[in-house]
């Protein structure tokens, strides 16, 4: 766990048992339900990050600014719980728990967690010629984030291809050996019988002609 996620969790242990009644689910922000796969989180903050990412819908009042903002805040933070398989596991158990809305003045320049979100949704980038901000580029985003879940997921399923032909190749030689095996008894079997045969006809008494009188 990264220096970041370890501030996260510690200012939400703090908060356990002390979050007001007003406060929001982190399932019902990424708008899925407990028994959302991991796959289903990471696409639905994607879907969402979209929408009410600032430099996607920056609005066109003034409240609709501070709703997308605090909006794109409920998501990350969601999904920085959610998105985690460790974090998930204590916040569906009650160890975690959602951080309460509060408006700017409430937010205090030495809280770690405001800090971390303000680092997010701040990031400095190079403008353009114009001086314009860059239009967020969701693709290179996309890469970055599900790359190294797409290369685990590429591997595992290498090992898994490599696993599944060796299992098949030992299968093939253990039906070759119990063939071969077979084969070898079946010619020894008929080794046996035929001694055996030559030995009761050998016990066998001749039969003898008598010389004709005439």
């Amino acid at each position: 766990m990264n220096y970041k996620m370890s501030l996260f969790v510690l200012s939400q242990v703090r908060k356990i048992c002390t979050s007001p009644l007003n406060q929001k689910n982190h399932y019902e922000s990424l708008g899925l339900g407990k028994t959302a796969t991991q796959a289903d989180v990471k696409s639905a903050y994607y879907e969402l990050s979209k929408i009410y990412h600032p430099d996607r819908n920056q609005g066109t009042t003034a409240d609709q600014r501070d709703n997308h903002s605090q909006k794109f805040r409920d998501i990350t933070e969601a999904y920085e719980v959610l998105g985690n398989v460790k974090t998930r596991r204590m916040y569906d158990k009650g160890y975690l728990s959602q951080r309460p809305k509060e408006s700017t003045a409430q937010r205090t320049p030495d809280d770690p967690l405001h800090n971390f979100y303000k680092s997010r949704e701040s990031r400095k980038r190079t403008p353009n010629v114009d001086g314009r901000q860059p239009i967020y580029n969701f693709d290179e985003w996309s890469r970055n984030h599900y790359g190294d879940s797409m290369r685990k997921a590429q591997e595992m399923k290498q090992r898994k291809a490599f696993y599944d032909k060796r299992a098949d190749d030992e299968s093939s030689a253990r039906e070759f050996e119990v063939r071969f095996y077979g084969f070898l008894l079946c010619v020894f079997v008929c080794m046996l019988l035929r001694e055996f045969y030559q030995a009761v006809m050998s016990l066998k008494p001749k039969k003898t002609y008598a010389p004709s009188d005439n």
